[in-house]
């Protein structure tokens, strides 16, 4: 975030490149931890924590709780991702479904099993989303496998050990430059062609 590397896990912390020591910013409230961060623009940060999201202006050094204009509204718990698609759009991928965020990082959807009905998807325990090459959302699970996700379709394939995966516990999932698809499991490192 503006060139300045922040750490986190019960606080928000700021390394001084020039002391090469961390500078406190921000305790988690409730001694909750801090899983996810994304930077919105040059002073908010997003920050994904165990119960719900926030955000972070560093000018001001102001913790706000963001809004949640959802009709029924899902609370995120265990924000582990945020991820910012090609089309602008920041997702936030936790236990308790897929969350899209608006522009200020505000919830405005939510997709997952106890989502309204245009939105439902299989499980709602999710680690991680990411968009390939190819413009195709893939979302990993804690003990559901991984999901092909066509959001304007509405239609979610999914893999699992039944499929070749050794394990359907995946964590995270990125994507290298032979368009090869590669997650952290609790079995070590997966990769797999993005087909």
């Amino acid at each position: 975030h503006n060139k300045t590397l922040y750490i986190s896990n019960y606080k928000l912390e700021e390394l001084d490149s020039k002391s090469n020591q961390l500078k406190p910013l921000v305790a988690s409230n409730s001694g909750r931890q801090i899983l996810s961060v994304l930077s919105l623009n040059d002073s908010i940060m997003l920050l994904g924590k165990m119960e719900d999201i926030f955000t972070y202006n560093t000018n001001s050094n102001v913790l706000k709780l963001v809004k949640n204009y959802m009709t029924k509204p899902i609370s995120p718990n265990m924000v582990y991702h945020f991820f910012k698609r090609f089309d602008g759009t920041i997702w936030a991928a936790s236990e308790t479904g897929l969350f899209l965020l608006n522009k200020q990082g505000d919830i405005i959807d939510c997709y997952g099993e106890n989502a309204n009905a245009k939105n439902v998807l299989p499980v709602s325990n999710f680690t991680d989303v990411f968009e390939d090459a190819k413009g195709m959302v893939w979302v990993t699970t804690n003990g559901y496998g991984l999901y092909k996700w066509d959001r304007k379709k509405n239609t979610a394939i999914r893999f699992g050990i039944e499929d070749g995966l050794p394990t359907n516990a995946i964590y995270s999932i990125l994507e290298d430059n032979e368009k090869k698809l590669w997650m952290g499991s609790e079995n070590g490192l997966i990769d797999r062609k993005s087909t």
